[in-house]
């Protein structure tokens, strides 16, 4: 989530995307920044486990930032329970409930955020095929033209994994 340090310097450089969690920030970077909006990491009948928004409160924020002229995506966090590659299910339902409910304000959702996390040793592929599955499932043929993803965990792990092998 963008500091105010960050969203200075993204006000000053046209840094293409920043992640708010809440409107202030919003006056302070280029109409032409993709806004994303951090939402809880949930499971069905679980409490949150993710710092973010719940959906009311990230529905408000993305219709302010779609009104102020930014496109706007969805940023999420599934955490430690990575290694559970049903953990971005529950995320990505939202998302395409908040991807919906924008469609329906004549919006689209341009980015989806979808963290890190990928575990050292996991079999990328499958997880990719699992994550892949459960954005047709939620989001339909309307996908985001941007979907993301931070393998700082998934490389780092690797490294060491590897480092070990090596007897490092």
């Amino acid at each position: 989530v963008a500091t105010d340090h960050d969203l200075g310097y993204a006000a000053g450089e046209g840094v293409p995307l920043v992640i708010v969690d809440r409107p202030e920030p919003l006056e302070r970077v280029s109409p032409a920044t993709t806004v994303l909006v951090q939402i809880e990491g949930t499971e069905p009948g679980h409490p949150p486990t993710r710092p973010g928004r719940g959906l009311p409160e990230a529905e408000s924020l993305l219709l302010v930032a779609a009104r102020a002229g930014h496109p706007v995506g969805v940023a999420m966090s599934v955490g430690t329970r990575a290694d559970d590659v049903d953990a971005w299910s529950g995320p990505i339902h939202d998302a395409g409930w908040l991807a919906r409910r924008l469609r329906g304000a004549g919006y689209e959702l341009v980015a989806l955020d979808l963290g890190g996390g990928l575990p050292a040793g996991a079999p990328v592929g499958m997880y990719g095929a699992l994550i892949r599955a459960a954005m047709a499932a939620y989001l339909g043929d309307r996908l985001p033209g941007s979907v993301l993803v931070s393998p700082g965990r998934f490389l780092l792990g690797e490294a060491r994994l590897h480092a070990r092998r090596a007897g490092g």
